[in-house]
C-alpha cells in the first residue's frame, strides 16, 4: 500500500487505495489523503485527536505544536532528505512538505568547509568524490548545474609508499625497487592495485573458473568452493584470506589506506557490488563548490517550492495516532534550543543511519521487526584531518595530486592542493593537504590523541567549528608521521582540522552491509518497515552502493517510486541502478 496506510475502522470497507498514492478515508466526514481540507482545518483534526491520545491512555505531549498538519514530514537533511523533499515539491506540489535536520546545517555526512585563502579547493570533511559510473548522481549534478571538477584519489608516480620502515613509490617500483613483504614471484612489480585481481584470478583459475567476457566476476566468484562455504556468507576479509597469502594480505592492508579488519563482519558478496562500478572507472570528480553543495542546493530548491526546512531540530519520539475516520497520523516530538514542539504527519520518512534510528522513543516500540534488520547494517567509523600550507611544499618532491599511502597510524593523505592543477607552487594561496585518513580500528589512535589536549589555536585559523578542533598532541604525531612518511622535514601548516564522525551529530562516518546479508531482499523491508503504515526509511546505510552518496540517492529514488508513485524524472537515465523496487 503506497504512501498510506490502512485505516483502523470498524468497517474495513471503508478505507481503498486507488491509482493515485494517496490515502483515501471514508467514514462521516470523507475525505481523500492530499486533499487540502484537513489541513485548512487544523482545530478539527487537533480535537479528533486529542479525543482518540486521550481515550488510549496516552494524554498529550509536553511542547507546543508547530505545523498544524503535514501531508509528509521528513527527518534528516542530509543527500536522501534533501533529495526526497526536492523531489517530491517538483513533482506532488500540492503536498505540504516539511524537512527536520538536528544540525545547525544542511548536509548530513557531506560538510565542506571553504577557506578564503585555499586556492579554490574546499576541505572536504565527509564524502569528496564520486564516479561517472554514479550514473544517478551523476545526472543529477548535471541536471543542477553544479560545476565539477577532476579529483585524483591514486598512487601516481613519486608519491609516497612508506611500509615496514621502507620509502618507495610507483616510479621506484618500476625501476627495480621492492616492498618489504614476500609476495608471489609472479607479481613482479608489487603495484599495490595488482594484489587482489592476482589473488582473485589464481584462485579462480585453481577451481577452474577463469574469467573470461562471457561471465562476470561476481557469477564466478559464486560458483567457486570456499572450504565448503557460499560466497553471500563470507566476509570480505574471509574472502581477501581465501584469495591471498598472508603476506599478500599483510600488503594489501597496509598499502590500501584503508583498515582491512574493518571487513571482518562486512559481507564480500554485497561490498563487491557496489565497488566494482567504481573500480571499472578510477576516473573520479567532486563539485567545485565543495560536495556539500548538492544537498544545500536540493534543499534550497525544495525551500523555494514550499518546504520548510527546521534546523537544529532533533527527532525524540514517534507516536502513531488515528483521527475520527481511523486514518494514521504520526505526532514527532522535536527538540531545540527553543524547547520541544510537535508536528503531525500523515507519512513519515526518515533519512537517518541505524544509531540514530535506535534511539528514537518509540520507533522500536511501534516497528519492532526494525530492530534485527537495523543489525544487518554494519557501522564504520572515520576520522579526516586537514593541514593547510602556505605553498604545496609537496610539488618540490615531484609530487602533484594524489595519495601517498603507509602502515603508520595515519595510513594515507591525499595532496588537494589547488583547484588550478597547473597552478606553481609560488601562486597566491594556502595549498590543502588531507593529512590523515583513517577508519574502523585505526581511528583510535587518533582519538586517544584529541583526548590528551585541548584543540589546537597555536597556529593561524582553526576552525570555527569546534567539534572540528585539531588537539595539540594529535597535530604533533601527525606532523612528525608525515616528516617520517616524506622522508624530510616539512614545514609547518598555517591551519589544521579534525573531524571524528563519531562525534557529528550523524555518529557514523559509513555503513556496510553484515556478512550474509542480502541487501536485494532487505533494503525494500527497512524501507517501508510496517506494510500499509506510511513509515518509510532511506538512505545510504540501507542501499546497495554504501559508502556513496549515488547509494543515497538509489535509496530515496526508489523510496519515491515504489511509496508515493512518482514516475522517473525527465533527467535521469534510464538504465541508472535504482535500489529494488517491491
Amino acid at each position: 500500500m503506497a504512501a498510506g496506510a490502512r485505516c483502523r475502522n470498524a468497517n474495513p470497507g471503508s478505507c481503498s487505495q486507488g491509482s493515485s498514492p494517496v490515502l483515501r478515508c471514508s467514514g462521516d466526514r470523507a475525505r481523500i489523503w492530499e486533499d487540502r481540507e484537513w489541513i485548512a482545518r487544523p482545530a478539527a483534526v487537533n480535537e479528533s485527536a486529542g479525543h482518540r491520545a486521550k481515550s488510549a491512555g496516552s494524554g498529550p505531549s509536553s511542547g507546543s505544536y508547530g505545523d498544524s498538519a503535514l501531508d509528509v514530514a521528513i527527518v534528516g537533511a542530509g543527500v536522501a532528505g534533501t533529495f526526497t523533499a526536492w523531489r517530491l515539491k517538483v513533482d506532488r506540489p500540492e503536498l505540504s512538505v516539511a524537512l527536520f535536520e538536528a544540525s545547525p546545517r544542511l548536509g548530513g555526512r557531506l560538510y565542506s568547509q571553504h577557506l578564503p585563502d585555499a586556492r579554490g579547493v574546499p576541505i572536504e570533511h565527509g564524502g569528496m568524490r564520486f564516479s561517472r559510473q554514479h550514473r544517478l548522481l551523476a545526472a543529477l549534478v548535471e541536471h543542477l548545474g553544479l560545476p565539477t571538477r577532476p579529483f585524483v584519489s591514486v598512487l601516481e608516480g613519486r608519491n609516497p609508499l612508506y611500509l615496514r620502515g621502507v620509502r618507495t613509490s610507483l616510479q621506484g617500483l618500476a625501476h627495480g625497487e621492492t616492498v618489504p613483504y614476500a609476495l608471489p614471484p609472479e607479481l613482479t612489480n608489487q603495484d599495490p592495485a595488482g594484489i587482489i585481481p592476482f589473488g582473485v584470478a589464481t584462485f579462480l583459475s585453481s577451481q577452474g573458473l577463469p574469467l573470461t567476457s562471457r561471465v562476470g566476476l561476481l557469477e564466478q566468484l559464486a560458483r567457486a568452493d570456499y572450504s565448503g562455504r557460499a560466497f553471500a556468507d563470507l566476509s570480505f576479509l574471509d574472502f581477501l584470506r581465501q584469495v591471498c597469502t598472508p603476506e599478500m594480505l599483510a600488503y594489501y592492508n597496509d598499502v590500501h589506506g584503508y583498515w582491512v579488519d574493518t571487513h571482518n563482519d562486512v559481507s564480500a558478496a554485497e561490498l563487491m557490488k557496489g565497488f566494482l562500478p567504481f573500480i571499472s572507472d578510477a576516473e573520479t570528480l567532486t563539485l567545485s563548490e565543495g560536495m556539500d553543495s548538492l544537498p544545500r542546493t536540493l534543499g534550497a530548491r525544495a525551500a523555494d517550492r514550499g518546504c520548510p526546512l527546521h534546523l537544529g531540530c532533533a527527532l525524540e519520539s514517534i507516536r502513531l495516532e488515528h483521527d475520527r475516520e481511523g486514518c494514521p497520523w504520526f505526532e514527532i516530538g522535536m527538540g531545540s534550543s527553543a524547547g520541544r514542539r510537535r508536528h503531525r504527519a500523515r507519512a513519515l520518512v526518515l533519512a537517518l543511519p541505524p544509531n540514530r534510528l535506535r534511539v528514537i522513543d518509540g520507533l522500536l516500540e511501534l516497528a519492532p521487526s526494525l530492530a534485527p534488520l537495523l543489525n544487518r547494517v554494519v557501522e564504520i567509523a572515520a576520522i579526516k584531518t586537514h593541514f593547510v600550507y602556505a605553498e604545496p611544499w609537496w610539488r618540490q618532491l615531484g609530487i602533484v595530486a594524489g595519495e601517498g599511502r603507509t602502515d603508520l597510524p595515519l595510513r594515507q593523505c591525499l595532496y588537494m592542493g589547488s583547484a588550478d592543477a597547473g597552478q606553481p607552487a609560488d601562486g597566491p594561496g594556502w595549498a590543502v593537504l588531507l593529512a590523515s585518513y583513517t577508519d574502523s580500528q585505526a581511528t583510535e589512535f587518533w582519538r586517544r590523541q584529541q583526548a590528551k589536549g585541548e584543540s589546537f589555536d597555536r597556529r593561524r585559523g582553526h576552525p570555527e567549528d569546534r567539534s572540528l578542533g585539531c588537539s595539540a598532541p594529535h597535530f604533533d604525531h601527525l606532523s612528525a608521521m608525515l616528516a617520517e612518511l616524506h622522508g624530510r622535514e616539512l614545514p609547518d601548516p598555517v591551519w589544521a582540522s579534525s573531524c571524528d564522525w563519531n562525534c557529528q551529530p550523524s555518529g557514523v562516518a559509513t555503513h556496510a552491509w553484515r556478512s550474509g546479508s542480502d541487501s536485494a531482499e532487505l533494503a525494500p523491508r527497512i524501507r517501508q518497515p510496517l506494510p500499509g503504515l506510511p513509515l518509510y526509511i532511506t538512505g545510504e546505510a540501507f542501499s546497495q552502493e554504501q559508502g556513496w552518496v549515488n547509494g543515497a540517492l538509489r535509496s530515496a529514488e526508489a523510496l519515491l517510486r515504489s511509496a508515493f508513485q512518482l514516475p522517473s524524472p525527465p533527467w535521469c537515465p534510464a538504465d541508472a541502478p535504482l535500489d529494488p523496487l517491491p
